[in-house]
C-alpha cells in the first residue's frame, strides 16, 4: 500500500510543472540529489575589502552572500567606464585613470549587484635627480622645497639612474637621454626642454672676432655644443686650421685655461666655455690691476645660431626633464601639476621674478658657497646673468615648448650622427 502511494505521488507531481518536479525529485530520491535554485540576490565587493584602487594597481571582484544560500551562479563582470577601470572575465579589475567608476556583476538569470569604486593616485612618491649647474635654475624651488629632489656634480651617475629607473623624474642632457630611450635602455618619456644653450666664445685679452690661425681651446669633441660651435664658425674648422684648435674634456677643464690664457704652457686667444663658468672667470680676471689678462664675452652661441639659421633656432638642445613611464601612467595628475609648477619656475628664472628665485635659494642657505654646493652657482650670479632679461643661463621659454621633431631638425642642421 505504501509503495503504491509513493508511486502515485511521484507520477502526479511530474504533471504539475518544473517547480513541483524539482521538489518531487528530491522526495523520490530520499534527499540524495540537490538541484540549485535560481539566484535571487548576492553581494559584490573587492577582494581587498577596500573601496578604492590606486591607478596602475589591480584587485578582484568577489561574489558573496548568495541567496538562496548554497546556489551556484554564472556571472558577467562589467565596468561603467573602460577608461577608468577595466575588468576581466574572471573579475580582475585594473585601475587605469583617476575617477569614480561603478563595477557590477550580473548573474545569468538576471540578478545584479553593483559597487562604486574610487580610482586614486595615492601618495605622490616624488623623486628627482638633476646635474648641478644651469638646469637647476629652471627648477630652483623644486631643489629647495621638494622632498626627494637631489642634485649631483657626478654627472656619470645620471645615465645609470636612467637605465635603472631609480628616480621618477630625471633632468639630463636631452640628446644623451633620448639615445638611451631610443635604444630601449631607459623607460622614460621626454617632457620638455629646460635649458637651451648657455655657451659663449670668450677672448683672452682680445675683444675681436676670431680668425683663421688664432689659438682656440674648446671642450667635448663631437658632442652637441661642439658640433653647434663648428656649424656656427665653419671658417675656423677648415682642415688647415685644426692644429690651432685644442680640446679638453669639459667646461670645468676649460676654466683654468681661460683664467691663465695658457694651454699646456702655450698662449691661447679664445676659449669656448659655458655660463656661469665664464662669469666666474671674468669676475676673477677683470677685477685686478692687470689688464693684460682681461676676458671678453665675444659671442653668445645662441645668437650666432639664430643668425645662421635665419631665426629658425635660437637654442642648442641641452637639459630636459624626463618622467619614468610607469610613474607617468600611475600618477598623471601629480606629473601634470609638477610640470606646470616647473613652467612657473622657468618664467621666474628667465627674469619675471628673480626675487622669488633668490628667496628659494636662501631656503638652502644664505651663504653663497653653500648655495653653490647645491645649485652650482650662487644668488649673485643669478642676478648678474639673468637680470634685465639677459637670460645667459639659457632657460627655455616654457610657453614655447621644444618638440622632439624640433630637436631632430636641429641635430640635422649641425650634422649630428
Amino acid at each position: 500500500m505504501n509503495k503504491s502511494l509513493k508511486l502515485f505521488l511521484c507520477s502526479t507531481s511530474l504533471l504539475l510543472g518544473s517547480a513541483l518536479s524539482t521538489i518531487s525529485l528530491v522526495s523520490c530520491n530520499n534527499g540524495q540529489a540537490n538541484v540549485s535554485k535560481e539566484i535571487e540576490s548576492f553581494k559584490l565587493s573587492l577582494e581587498s575589502k577596500n573601496e578604492s584602487i590606486f591607478v596602475g594597481k589591480t584587485d578582484r571582484l568577489v561574489v558573496s552572500e548568495v541567496n538562496p544560500k548554497g546556489s551556484e551562479g554564472f556571472y558577467t563582470f562589467l565596468t561603467s567606464d573602460k577608461e577608468l577601470a577595466s575588468v576581466s572575465e574572471e573579475g580582475i579589475v585594473t585601475a587605469l585613470k583617476q575617477g569614480t567608476v561603478t563595477l557590477s556583476a550580473k548573474e545569468k538569470n538576471g540578478a545584479l549587484s553593483e559597487i562604486i569604486v574610487s580610482i586614486t593616485e595615492g601618495e605622490e612618491d616624488f623623486s628627482l635627480i638633476s646635474p648641478s649647474g644651469a638646469p637647476t635654475l629652471a627648477i630652483y624651488d623644486t631643489i629647495s622645497s621638494k622632498k626627494g629632489a637631489e642634485t649631483t656634480t657626478q654627472v656619470t651617475q645620471i645615465p645609470l639612474a636612467l637605465k635603472g629607473g631609480t628616480y621618477n623624474y630625471v633632468v639630463f642632457d636631452s640628446i644623451s637621454a633620448l639615445k638611451l630611450i631610443n635604444a630601449n635602455s631607459a623607460d622614460y618619456t621626454y617632457q620638455m626642454m629646460l635649458t637651451g644653450g648657455n655657451f659663449h666664445l670668450a677672448g683672452f685679452n682680445t675683444n675681436e672676432q676670431p680668425k683663421t690661425g688664432d689659438k682656440i681651446v674648446t671642450f667635448g669633441q663631437n658632442l652637441v655644443p661642439d658640433l653647434a660651435f663648428r656649424t656656427a664658425y665653419p671658417e675656423l674648422f677648415v682642415e688647415s686650421n685644426l692644429p690651432n684648435i685644442q680640446y679638453v674634456n669639459s667646461v670645468t677643464d676649460a676654466v683654468p685655461i681661460l683664467k691663465t690664457g695658457l694651454y699646456q704652457g702655450s698662449p691661447i686667444n679664445y676659449c669656448f666655455i659655458a655660463q656661469p663658468a665664464l662669469f666666474s672667470v671674468m669676475s676673477w680676471n677683470n677685477n685686478d690691476q692687470d689688464t693684460t689678462n682681461d676676458v671678453y664675452d665675444i659671442q653668445n652661441l645662441n645668437d650666432k645660431i639664430n643668425q645662421m639659421t635665419n631665426g629658425k633656432f635660437d637654442f642648442i638642445p641641452q637639459a630636459a626633464i624626463f618622467i619614468k613611464n610607469d610613474y607617468l601612467f600611475s600618477k598623471p595628475t601629480y606629473a601634470e601639476n609638477f610640470l606646470n609648477d616647473v613652467k612657473n619656475q622657468m618664467r621666474n628664472a628667465r627674469g619675471a621674478d628673480l626675487n622669488a628665485v633668490v628667496a628659494s635659494m636662501e631656503k638652502i642657505s644664505t651663504i653663497q658657497n653653500e648655495q653653490a654646493a647645491i645649485y652650482g652657482f650662487n644668488e649673485n650670479i643669478v642676478k648678474a646673468l639673468q637680470g634685465n632679461n639677459a637670460n645667459q643661463f639659457g632657460i627655455m621659454d616654457p610657453d614655447e615648448p621644444v618638440s622632439l621633431d624640433q630637436i631632430n631638425d636641429f641635430l640635422t642642421t649641425i650634422n649630428y650622427k
